[in-house]
């Protein structure tokens, strides 16, 4: 082929470097519109991450704010299990059963009933 493009002469490359200019033109328009997209991506972007760094900076001054005061924190705060109730006491959790199978056996035959 680079043969062949060699041995033509200026008049006979004229319509393909005409055509070459156009594309080149087309492919600088399509190239602009990509690049303004991508740029409108990452601004996007940019915007949703600064939205959840700043909820979660304001759960976690809600959370502080709640340990501070010693009350719950609002539901879904971090640090808010169980719906946000306070921890219980140790002697308030379930002791374990000395033979964990026959618990285990109980609550499948609760379960069956």
């Amino acid at each position: 082929i680079a043969a062949k493009w060699k041995a033509l002469d200026a008049d006979a490359r004229k319509p393909y470097e005409k055509e070459a200019e156009v594309e080149k033109a087309r492919y600088r328009g399509e190239l602009e519109k990509w690049q303004m997209a991508q740029k409108a991506k990452q601004e996007l972007l940019l915007q949703k991450t600064d939205q959840v760094h700043t909820d979660a900076q304001e759960e976690a001054a809600l959370t502080l704010q709640a340990l501070r005061a010693n009350t719950p924190p609002p539901d879904g705060a971090v640090g808010a299990p169980n719906g946000g109730a306070l921890p219980q006491e140790p002697s308030a959790l379930p002791v374990p059963s000395a033979d964990p199978m026959a618990a285990l056996q109980g609550e499948v035959s609760q379960m069956e009933s």
